[in-house]
């Protein structure tokens, strides 16, 4: 039996500043990013 896995990295994330935020709370994807996000998921 074989399987197929999808590794889908998220989406694009505001972030004007360029700061590493790692894990940092707070961090929203930005328009673009949900965007891809829906379109992933559809």
């Amino acid at each position: 039996m074989s399987s197929t896995v999808h590794v889908i990295r998220h989406g694009e994330v505001e972030n004007p500043n360029k700061i590493l935020y790692g894990r940092q709370p707070g961090w929203r994807l930005s328009k673009r990013g949900q965007e891809m996000a829906q379109t992933i998921g559809e």
